[in-house]
Parts: C-alpha cells; sequence; structure tokens
C-alpha cells in the first residue's frame, strides 16, 4: 500500500511540475534536457492534469513535498549559474548542520539526564527545605514546651 502511495505521489508531483512548467518562458524550458521533460510526461496524470495545477488561487506556486523537491533540483540543476548554485549548496549545508547539531541524539540524552539531575536537585532541595520547615516548626514547639 506504501509503495503504491509513493507511486501515486510521484505521478503528482511530475503532474504539478509539468503544469508549472506550462506557465514558464519557453527559455527555462529548454534548458532542461529532453529527457527530463519526456520522464515527466510519461510519468504524469494524462487524464485530469488540471487536478494538480502547481498553483493556489492567488496563483501561488502550492505543491506537493515531492514536486517542491523536483522543482529545487530542475533549479540547482539547470536554471540556477554556478556562483547561485555554490551559494545554495552552503545554505544546504548549514541547515543540515543546524538540524543535526539541533536533534544530535546524544546531545538530547544528555540534556535530557542534565536536566532530570537538576530537576531531581531541586526537588531535593525542596524536600529539604519543606523538612527544614517541618523541622523548624517541630523545633519551635519544642522550644514553647520548654519556654525557651
Amino acid at each position: 500500500m506504501n509503495m503504491v502511495n509513493s507511486l501515486d505521489n510521484k505521478i503528482i508531483a511530475n503532474t504539478e511540475i509539468l503544469n508549472i512548467l506550462k506557465k514558464l518562458k519557453t527559455e527555462f524550458i529548454y534548458k532542461i534536457p529532453i529527457e527530463v521533460i519526456e520522464y515527466l510526461n510519461n510519468n504524469s496524470l494524462i487524464q485530469n492534469p488540471d487536478k494538480y495545477p502547481g498553483f493556489d488561487e492567488n496563483g501561488e506556486i502550492k505543491v506537493s513535498n515531492e514536486a517542491e523537491e523536483i522543482l529545487i533540483y530542475l533549479y540547482l540543476k539547470y536554471w540556477s549559474d554556478e556562483k547561485e548554485r555554490k551559494e545554495l549548496i552552503e545554505i544546504y549545508k548549514n541547515n543540515e548542520k543546524e538540524l543535526k547539531e539541533k536533534y544530535d541524539i546524544q546531545r538530547i540524552f544528555e540534556q535530557d539526564n542534565s536536566n532530570n539531575i537538576e530537576n531531581k536537585d531541586s526537588k531535593n532541595l525542596s524536600i529539604v527545605e519543606k523538612k527544614d520547615t517541618i523541622f523548624n516548626r517541630i523545633l519551635n514547639k519544642i522550644k514553647s514546651f520548654l519556654h525557651i
């Protein structure tokens, strides 16, 4: 079932890309190799391609995640110049690095353990403070009995 959904998603994404390409200037389309265009055509919806237009009602590009990935690939591979490509790849690498650091399992566990230790310490302190308060009350009662 997942394989079918994955295949359907790819077909929908290809259809969205083709609908977006129809709106682009021909100079952009000519930069894409014919094999890529043929692949998109052969692996897209033949019936009702307008069901997945690739645009929302305001004319903004609105596509599936799979189509977004294809657009990024097309842009990096065929439409950007070398300088821009390097800049975008550097941004991508930095984003990946930040995500890896942010979601590093070892660091998360260390941080979680650290928080647990701090929480345990603060709970222990709270208990000690409560004991101290109770102890002071008892001590004060004893003092009052002894008239000290």
